[in-house]
């Protein structure tokens, strides 16, 4: 690749501070989110029911790029997951 990278961890709030951090960071492509259930479906249920709302739109703000992984759901075996 050589081309260097920084990766900066951003802590707090189930992944909503560093979520909202590359939701308003310009969209050139040179920031990206790993993406988690977290930060993009149980914190807008969690905000939803306490009344406040997300400082970002998970489905508006992001642009999805690949599937990392996937599991199934299983209670027999970790070794659904791929």
């Amino acid at each position: 690749m050589q081309q260097p990278v920084v990766i900066e961890n951003r802590t707090g709030a189930g992944g909503n501070i560093g979520a909202d951090a590359v939701a308003k960071s310009p969209g050139d492509g040179y920031t990206l989110l790993m993406g988690t259930v977290g930060t993009h479906a149980i914190n807008q249920a969690l905000y939803a029911q306490s009344g406040s709302k997300m400082p970002f739109d998970p489905v508006k703000d992001f642009l999805p790029i690949t599937l990392v992984a996937a599991c199934r759901m299983s209670w027999s075996s970790i070794r659904s997951c791929r």
